[in-house]
């Protein structure tokens, strides 16, 4: 660990520090029990129109929970209003071509969201891909405080087709810290593709890659990307 507390990829300590300078699923609005059931009779299809290009996510979205767009934006409003969900902007650069500009919208409060649509640890465990969203709106949430409290800011990165994608950038003054989330508890050297892919673009801006996972272990995944435990986060 440096002296100031921060990740030193030499040592492999499990401690993020987000204090190193003076200055620093997603997840559908739809409840999971409604997105899990779109394949059927309450799938509205696409106009011909629109066939053949790829739908943006609002219109995912909507279509999905089949209402229109202005019913969408209420409800995503409200949502945002009484702060049940919050948006995660969009990592910007001219370094890398063909990424989003659209937020991700990540639950603040990921243990009601999850009483209001009935999941239990039972129904986590069993589908890692659904644990996975809302594992990290919880790491998310976790990391908010620490980064606003640095003066940095937090942002997600993805390819517009989606073949690149970093969870979480924390960017404190220019210096980047990528974070991918994992829900399981053994990552892998496939687990650390897109860090490396970013690291491979971005990388003399960033001071650590990361994969965060539900496991107890620290160690390097690949080169230039350690797996941390979730669990560090407190030791902050």
């Amino acid at each position: 660990m440096r002296p100031d507390g921060s990740l030193d990829a030499s040592t492999g300590t499990s401690c993020v520090s987000l204090h190193r300078r003076d200055k620093t699923a997603g997840l559908a609005l739809t409840k999971p029990r409604i997105a899990r059931s779109q394949v059927g009779d309450g799938h509205r299809a696409l106009p011909p129109a629109h066939r053949g290009r790829r739908p943006d996510p609002d219109e995912t979205v909507w279509r999905a929970a089949d209402i229109n767009r202005e019913t969408l934006y209420s409800y995503r409003d409200m949502l945002t209003r009484t702060h049940v969900v919050t948006p995660l902007p969009a990592w910007e650069t001219n370094r890398l071509k063909r990424i989003t500009s659209y937020p991700k919208r990540q639950l603040v409060d990921t243990a009601l969201a999850l009483a209001l649509a009935g999941i239990d640890a039972n129904e986590l465990a069993s589908n890692p891909t659904l644990a996975g969203r809302y594992v990290e709106s919880f790491v998310v949430a976790q990391l908010r405080p620490e980064v606003d409290a640095a003066g940095g800011y937090l942002s997600h990165l993805r390819t517009r087709g989606g073949d690149q994608e970093v969870d979480i950038v924390i960017d404190i003054g220019g210096q980047l810290i990528a974070i991918d989330v994992k829900a399981g508890v053994n990552p892998t050297p496939r687990d650390a593709r897109h860090l490396s892919w970013f690291r491979d673009r971005i990388g003399d801006r960033i001071d650590a890659a990361v994969v965060l996972h539900r496991g107890e272990a620290t160690f390097e995944l690949v080169d230039g990307v350690w797996a941390v435990p979730i669990s560090s986060l407190w030791l902050m």
